[in-house]
């Protein structure tokens, strides 16, 4: 009864930690723009040293002009209005460089493959975009396996899977709903392709969600079983499996 009991307790724990709140969070890596910023900030750097050398000829310009070397052809306050000028037009510059140095970053950052990873679609959104079309991501299920993203084929593996359900009318795919949801209208529309759809969704949760390992021996074994389950779902699109029902009852 004990041994019962914790493993009850384990398989809740499990169940838990698996939900997408508990998902670890992709990390964008950009450590690939220190060499960027720091050529951005040389090239800051010089420009700002031309800007100076230039901002000091048009103030000496200035000084000549209203004969404030002299001190006799301008007003006392001459020279600090001048110098007000020049700092203003040195903070402007200044601005400037910063906004569009920024503008650069943002830029480079938001085309960057790991910006785009970091904020593309949600595992609900990007299958609600395939509800129509299972063979677009069973390739690149196998694309990815065939490069050793394992992990990223399973995920496509399962996006194609239940994209071909909704395809048949077995299930309503909708960003809003959960794994688990879809699990229940399976299982109430075409219980014979329940069993494996719900292996299915226990190992995309752990290995999307939990983390759990898939190597190139898991990822051969779960393209078999999605053929086995393809199977029944074309028996239901014929309308075989719906025939077999009718008669059992």
């Amino acid at each position: 009864m004990y041994e019962n009991a914790r493993q009850d307790a384990e398989k809740i724990i499990d169940e838990v930690l698996t939900r997408e709140d508990f998902a670890e969070k992709p990390a964008a890596d950009l450590s690939w723009l220190e060499k960027i910023l720091d050529d951005i900030s040389q090239f800051r750097q010089k420009i700002m040293e031309k800007i100076w050398e230039l901002i000091e000829k048009f103030i000496k310009w200035l000084y000549d002009v209203f004969g404030i070397s002299g001190g006799d052809s301008i007003q006392p306050g001459g020279a600090s209005i001048i110098k007000t000028i020049a700092i203003i037009l040195i903070v402007l510059v200044s601005v400037a460089i910063i906004f569009t140095v920024t503008v650069l970053v943002i830029r480079v950052v938001k085309k960057s493959k790991e910006y785009k990873n970091l904020d593309g679609d949600t595992f609900e959104e990007e299958l609600e975009a395939y509800s129509n079309d299972s063979d677009t991501p069973y390739q690149r299920a196998k694309q990815l396996e065939a490069e050793g993203d394992y992990r990223g084929a399973f995920r496509y593996l399962y996006i194609s899977l239940l994209a071909s359900m909704s395809v048949a009318g077995i299930i309503v795919i909708h960003h809003s709903k959960t794994n688990r949801r879809y699990l229940r209208e399976i299982k109430n529309n075409y219980e014979a392709a329940w069993k494996i759809a719900a292996e299915f969704t226990e190992w995309f949760n752990l290995s999307w969600y939990g983390r759990r390992t898939v190597d190139c021996e898991a990822i051969s074994d779960w393209f078999k079983k999605y053929d086995e389950v393809k199977s029944l779902i074309k028996n239901f699109s014929s309308g075989t499996a719906k025939a077999e029902e009718v008669e059992k009852s």
